[in-house]
């Protein structure tokens, strides 16, 4: 009988010895992940204190010696701004003043080259307006044989070197007026120069005595008109033609005579 009575007792001990067990271990498990907890959100705390430093540290006040620091900084990157600024500004001012006078100097050389166009049509035209005054018709048809030309002028006047209006005038067949009109032209075109006095008298000059006078004006400087110019422009500009240039005159006179007897 007592047998029976221990049995129940002796396990009702076993079941809470096993609880009390159980009940350990989870506070002991529940415990340590507490801590565990604790010490993350100290460290937490603990970083967040740090960047609240830092924080505070990067929003401290400057000292005088660190703000002059920092103005002379921002001053200079803005003297740079300034200079970077000014030399766009002159590249630019330089730039479109290249543009503009090469503009200039094409407008300059197309118009030069316009003039030059003009001024070799209305020389092409005069010479065949001299050419045409050479022609000499004979019942309305040109002569087999042209008495004159327009290098049988101009050659006359340099074999010639001293002549006069009336002269020319009776030799070409031509009114005074446009005798004169012609030596103007073939002047003016470079073909021919001279002087041309009061009474009608038309001195050559040929190239040679023009390149004289220009070096003894040249090398003289300043020249007395009288005691200076006058006595070498005696000497250095010829009124009488060369034998080379009297020899061509005979010739050609000679052939003109020919010429006319034949017709």
């Amino acid at each position: 009988m007592d047998n029976d009575e221990n049995v129940p007792v002796s396990y009702a001990a076993g079941v809470l010895v096993v609880f009390f067990f159980l009940l350990i271990i989870a506070y002991l498990y529940t415990n340590r992940h507490q801590n565990q907890f604790e010490r993350e959100e100290q460290a937490t705390d603990v970083g967040g204190t740090e960047v609240s430093s830092d924080r505070e540290i990067d929003t401290k006040p400057l000292t005088a010696k660190q703000r002059k620091k920092q103005e002379l900084k921002e001053a200079k990157q803005r003297q740079r701004i300034l200079r970077d600024e000014e030399r766009e500004e002159k590249n630019k001012k330089r730039q479109e003043r290249q543009d503009y006078y090469q503009q200039r100097r094409e407008e300059k050389e197309r118009q030069r080259q316009e003039d030059e166009i003009k001024r070799a049509e209305r020389e092409y035209e005069a010479y065949k307006d001299i050419v045409s005054s050479f022609v000499i018709e004979k019942e309305g048809h040109i002569a087999d044989h042209e008495r004159f030309n327009l290098d049988d002028f101009i050659n006359f006047v340099r074999w010639k070197k001293m002549t006069n209006i009336v002269d020319l005038s009776a030799k070409f067949e031509m009114p005074q007026n446009e005798v004169v009109e012609r030596l103007n032209q073939l002047e003016a075109q470079g073909r021919l120069f001279g002087l041309l006095d009061e009474r009608g008298r038309y001195l050559h000059i040929s190239a040679s005595e023009v390149d004289t006078l220009e070096n003894y004006i040249n090398k003289g400087g300043r020249i007395h008109k009288y005691r200076g110019l006058t006595p070498f422009c005696n000497a250095a500009i010829s009124m009488q033609p060369t034998h080379e240039d009297l020899s061509k005159l005979q010739t050609w006179e000679q052939n003109n005579q020919r010429i006319t007897m034949e017709e």
